[in-house]
């Protein structure tokens, strides 16, 4: 049998293999030959990759930035915040991204895979991001590239309101930003998220919690001469009750502006059950409603299917029922009657079997896709969620 010469595959394919490996794996390959070396430090393969600091090896991943932090377009950072080591990586590779010159850098998504350790604050990711937020090192003849997507949502770490400030301030061309990260307090007062959609008049996703959506945001993003959002995502807990509701009337001019505006509406088991049903109005356009409570939400369920019958699109139930079993399955089936749009339902407790059978059969979509979560008999903890949970 004929040797095959590997290093005769053309670069364009030797980069196109190297797209589906991680960096580590990437740079093992790499190590090959001069060819696949040389296909390594491709501009194309470094648009887009991820860095993931997960234990003490990964360090060597830094010395790649010099010769490829100005090609990266989409940065993903992945991070073990339990062990030091990987902290220290990972605020020297953030760091490093902001003081590289005439960057392309436009997506940025950072994402805690640990446990937090005792005492942790997380201010040095704070301090970093605070640079990479900030004024771009570009030479006289370059304009600063904006950052067009930004996702906190994994970085388990409080973070306050001037980050939001330095970020708009420097970055007006942004497009998306997810601030939705678990938390127990979220320090981003109103005013800085203000600040942020008054500057960046591009925005087309909003991923907040209730305790920085206040009626002047919205207001700011029925102004003219800006480009519509199109996502609007509101996530409620305990804070909600330090914060003035916003009135229907306000909601009613959101959507006359935006009528194509699509909310998500969340809430945690922190919230006050009072709260629910007075956050929930008519005039919210809400495409996904997510009860992730601890309570029975069977009255809530209904007044959504009355609210939101012509909208809703995905529905989930965490909330485990401490009674009225047969309240909580006539109003999912009044959901599956009535709401016409919906494309996935996730609930997570125990349903009878006749009502399982009878959803799936008035929602064909669900069974056709499996975009589903429903029992009639109780699975090992925890229970895996059908598609289209995330």
């Amino acid at each position: 049998m004929d040797m095959v010469d590997w290093t005769l595959l053309p670069d364009h394919v030797v980069v196109n293999i190297f797209s589906y490996l991680t960096l580590s794996d990437r740079y093992s390959g790499s190590q090959t030959c001069k060819s696949w070396q040389y296909s390594f430090y491709s501009p194309h393969l470094w648009k887009e990759v991820t860095f993931r600091f997960a234990n003490n090896e990964d360090e060597e991943q830094l010395k790649f930035l010099d010769k490829c932090g100005r090609f990266i377009q989409s940065l993903q950072l992945q991070v073990n915040q339990e062990l030091e080591i990987c902290r220290t990586c990972s605020c020297n590779l953030i760091s490093h991204m902001a003081n590289v010159q005439d960057r392309c850098l436009q997506k940025f998504h950072i994402k805690f895979i640990g446990q937090n350790p005792l005492m942790f604050s997380g201010d040095e990711f704070v301090v970093r991001l605070m640079l990479l937020f900030g004024p771009q090192n570009v030479s006289n003849a370059t304009i600063g590239q904006s950052l067009r997507k930004v996702d906190l949502q994994g970085l388990l770490v409080s973070f306050p309101g001037k980050l939001l400030e330095v970020l708009s301030a420097n970055n007006q061309e942004l497009e998306i930003l997810n601030i939705q990260n678990n938390v127990l307090i979220c320090k981003v007062p109103p005013s800085s998220l203000l600040k942020l959609v008054r500057q960046c008049r591009n925005l087309n996703e909003l991923y907040a919690f209730s305790l920085s959506c206040t009626e002047d945001v919205l207001l700011a993003l029925a102004e003219n001469n800006r480009k519509p959002l199109q996502i609007l995502s509101i996530f409620c807990r305990r804070e909600e009750k330090y914060r003035k509701d916003i009135p229907s009337t306000v909601w009613k001019k959101l959507v006359e502006k935006l009528p194509k505006l699509r909310v998500i509406l969340g809430f945690d088991h922190t919230i006050e059950l009072l709260k629910v049903g007075e956050v929930m109005k008519a005039e919210i356009p809400v495409r996904e409603l997510r009860f992730e409570t601890l309570t029975d939400l069977w009255n809530e369920v209904r007044l959504a299917c009355h609210y939101y019958k012509n909208t809703l699109e995905k529905l989930i139930v965490k909330s485990p029922p401490s009674g009225n079993l047969q309240e909580l399955d006539d109003a999912l089936l009044q959901v599956a009657q009535q709401c016409q749009k919906l494309k996935s339902l996730h609930v997570f407790y125990v349903l009878k079997k006749e009502t399982v059978e009878k959803i799936l059969e008035l929602c064909p979509y669900l069974k056709e896709n499996e975009t589903y979560t429903l029992k009639f008999v109780a699975d090992p903890h925890p229970w895996k969620p059908g598609k289209d949970f995330w």
